[in-house]
């Protein structure tokens, strides 16, 4: 539940491997669950077996947009250089994951030591976007 995988080396052909006791390109074993979850570039989720995995409210490339809330879109990660992977702050990835999915205290933090849940639905990923005091313009 609220991972962030990306630029983990993975051939971008080779998909993502995630099962519960062999290695393929699906997720493929009754046990995998994902929620709340972002599998970017180069790694990706090729395909799902039917009926035998859970993914929801995740971002990946191969999601079928907008079902079981999941997303295909550009995550817009940022500060990928400090390897943070944080949302940017037009990610289709904030405030569209499942807090019912997440079923933490609602004082739990993420990564960063931040309030896991900013505003009343979760975002995907492992960091929750924390936006600032904004920007003042002043016009003369």
């Amino acid at each position: 539940m609220n991972c962030t995988i990306t630029d983990n080396g993975v051939a971008p052909a080779a998909g993502l491997t995630v099962s519960a006791a062999s290695v393929d390109a699906t997720l493929n074993a009754s046990t995998v669950t994902m929620a709340n979850t972002i599998v970017w570039s180069p790694a990706c989720v090729t395909g799902l077996a039917p009926g035998s995995a859970s993914v929801t409210y995740s971002c990946y490339a191969a999601a079928t947009e907008g079902a079981n809330g999941n997303t295909a879109r550009n995550p817009m990660l940022r500060a990928r250089e400090s390897g943070r992977y944080t949302l940017n702050g037009g990610s289709p990835c904030r405030n569209t994951g499942s807090n019912g999915a997440f079923g933490a205290p609602a004082d739990a933090v993420d990564l960063l030591g931040a309030p896991r849940l900013y505003g009343k639905v979760i975002d995907m990923g492992c960091f929750e976007f924390q936006s600032g005091a904004g920007t003042m313009l002043i016009l003369q």
